[in-house]
């Protein structure tokens, strides 16, 4: 054997040692406007929530305001919209819009969710009975848009929960659960202009043309537990729901995580376990306002708060993402940890939505203000993702977009993951018009 003479591979290791081959690099995200709202009295404005996609690719939403109802000094009562994508790639998204009735309700706060056959479900913050009877309180609607019935009709809008007292400002999206009965949250919920809170259910007719009936199926009471929930509830296994709490919580005050079990036999009581509880400790997450939590992988809670962290450019902390890890064993603690401290610069600062869990186990989500835009006074906001370490490390924060005003600003809502892997997604603020905009961001 000649070990003096090198061969082909000694060739290939001197050539990669000389040349390093690198990954190619990845294109910068490009965001793209779908809609510039218009405002009262033509179109919607003020898309609070965020958006759905449906199996046939078109987005659905909600504005605050707009619409051709109410009065010019309250800008509209708002809308319901759905933005069809182009027919062809490059084409403008046509959109659809739902204009709210007195007897539907009046803005909406939220997204909507999507049921069997087409049908918009959502809420609104309001409905003008109740408002005019309780001397400007009283509750939101929870309402059902189902499509024609034949080409060319008209779209149906009709309430179908019993508003007061059980719903009494909501402010998060419906959820629909087994059997369409239709979960979410109020703000003060079973009393008004007393209660702290409740989680409802909205369950159908068991007859065709019948009322549906409206339950609280847990009223938060703020000393042992949380108070003022203003994000919706996430199914997990075995039917529990899970959510958060904008108050309360014994020790700390900014809020809890919860769950609910459903009762054993039909007619029994749900049964609320606190997970955790915010702004416990210094630095600790803070006050997750509009975030619920998302399921991923083995159970894990993943989340955000709009304040708390390590973050101190923001005089209450600038916000975290946080998980929370189920225990090994039945009746044991959840075990909380700070994925990420936002620090209020061009990372981004105070996230008001959730996260959601793309592949490789990426979070995706939006912070209200922070980020690179200088057209508004602390930033108009980011768009980011958080990735989580190969090992054991830190997970790594990475803006996809800054907002600059001119193509929205401040996102209050997450976003969502549309059938193309895009990120989809609104802003209550900027844009051509200063209405708002619903985006992609590729």
């Amino acid at each position: 054997m000649n070990t003096g003479t090198k061969g082909p591979v000694w060739t290939i290791l001197a050539a990669l040692l000389l040349f390093p081959v690198y990954a190619a690099a990845q294109p910068a995200p490009t965001l793209t406007t779908l809609h510039f709202f218009a405002g009262y009295p033509t179109d919607g404005a003020d898309p609070i929530g965020g958006v759905v996609m449906g199996a046939d690719g078109v987005l659905h939403g909600t504005t605050y305001y707009g619409g051709p109802y109410g009065q010019s000094y309250d800008n509209g009562w708002g809308t319901v919209f759905s933005l069809v994508p182009p027919a062809t790639p490059g084409g403008s998204w046509t959109e659809i819009a739902y204009n709210l009735t007195a007897e539907v309700g009046e803005r909406p706060n939220s997204g909507v969710a999507l049921g069997p056959d087409g049908v918009i479900y959502g809420i609104t913050e309001f409905s003008c009975t109740e408002r005019c009877q309780h001397g400007g309180g009283g509750g939101g609607n929870v309402f059902q848009i189902t499509p024609p019935a034949s080409a060319g009709a008209a779209w149906v809008e009709k309430a179908i929960s019993d508003n007061y007292p059980v719903i009494t400002y909501s402010y998060a999206p419906v959820v629909i659960g087994s059997g369409g009965v239709i979960y979410g949250t109020s703000w003060e919920g079973a009393t008004l202009f007393d209660g702290v809170g409740d989680v409802f259910a909205v369950t159908p007719p068991t007859s065709p043309g019948g009322s549906w009936t409206t339950e609280s199926i847990y009223n938060f009471n703020y000393t042992n537990d949380g108070s003022y929930p203003e994000s919706p509830v996430t199914f997990g296994a075995g039917g529990v729901l899970y959510g958060t709490t904008t108050n309360g919580g014994i020790g700390g005050g900014g809020g809890i995580v919860y769950s609910l079990t459903p009762p054993a036999t039909s007619g029994g009581s749900w049964t609320e376990t606190i997970l955790y509880t915010f702004g416990s400790t210094p630095d600790s997450p803070d006050n997750p306002n509009n975030a619920g939590v998302t399921i991923g992988p083995g159970g894990v809670l993943y989340g955000t708060t709009l304040w708390g962290g390590a973050g101190t450019a923001c005089s209450k902390g600038c916000g975290t993402v946080y998980s929370l890890k189920p225990p090994s064993s039945s009746g044991g603690a959840w075990t909380e940890t700070t994925l990420y401290n936002f620090t209020g610069g061009g990372d981004g600062n105070n996230p008001n939505g959730g996260v959601v869990v793309g592949k490789g186990g990426v979070l995706y989500g939006t912070t209200t203000a922070g980020g690179a835009g200088t057209s508004c006074s602390g930033g108009c906001g980011t768009v980011f993702s958080l990735t989580p370490p190969a090992s054991h490390g830190s997970w790594t924060e990475t803006v996809l977009h800054s907002f600059n005003s001119s193509d929205g600003a401040n996102p209050s809502a997450g976003v969502t993951i549309g059938l193309d892997g895009a990120l989809y997604g609104t802003t209550p603020g900027g844009g051509t018009n200063g209405n708002g905009t619903v985006f992609r961001l590729k």
